[in-house]
């Protein structure tokens, strides 16, 4: 099994196709958290935290991709294949334990989310300025991925 095979990289952005319940509640969560946190009353709205998510999915894909496609694009260096050294490396970690590695790109994905999410929501209210946004959006997302992944748990140990 390869990186390219292993569909958890990829599950951290795809709450909603494949779980829409816990979609929904993380986002809920996020919204919540940013209003509940907030220092500005009206900002940031619920469009600003849907753009802010989407914009956190768009970096998120893009650096999976890049990543994705990385062992295709590493040259060869004396002789050792620097592609073949990182497959090697990704397919050692996922016979190592499969959920240390799903919980290790849920928190990748956790640190991408409030770096961009940080951005975009900096960007959308710098008319209405939300002065705690440094501290809100670290506690929003680290809430809404909780929140996510415990329904997501419950769905497959209990429903599924």
């Amino acid at each position: 099994m390869t990186a390219h095979d292993f569909p958890g990289f990829y599950t951290p952005y795809f709450p909603i196709g494949t779980f829409p319940v816990a979609g929904i509640a993380a986002i809920a969560t996020k919204f919540f958290c940013y209003r509940r946190f907030s220092t500005n009353q009206n900002r940031p709205d619920f469009s600003d935290v849907v753009y802010a998510i989407c914009g956190s999915f768009l970096v998120g894909m893009f650096i999976l991709f890049l990543a994705g496609n990385l062992t295709d694009m590493l040259p060869t260096i004396n002789n050792i294949s620097l592609s073949r050294t990182l497959e090697s490396f990704v397919e050692s970690l996922i016979s190592i334990n499969l959920p240390i590695l799903i919980a290790v790109t849920f928190f990748t994905a956790c640190v991408i989310s409030i770096a961009s999410e940080f951005i975009v929501l900096r960007f959308l209210t710098s008319d209405d300025k939300v002065e705690n946004l440094f501290v809100i959006t670290p506690i929003a997302n680290f809430a809404s991925y909780i929140v996510q992944a415990i329904i997501i748990w419950v769905w497959v140990t209990w429903i599924w």
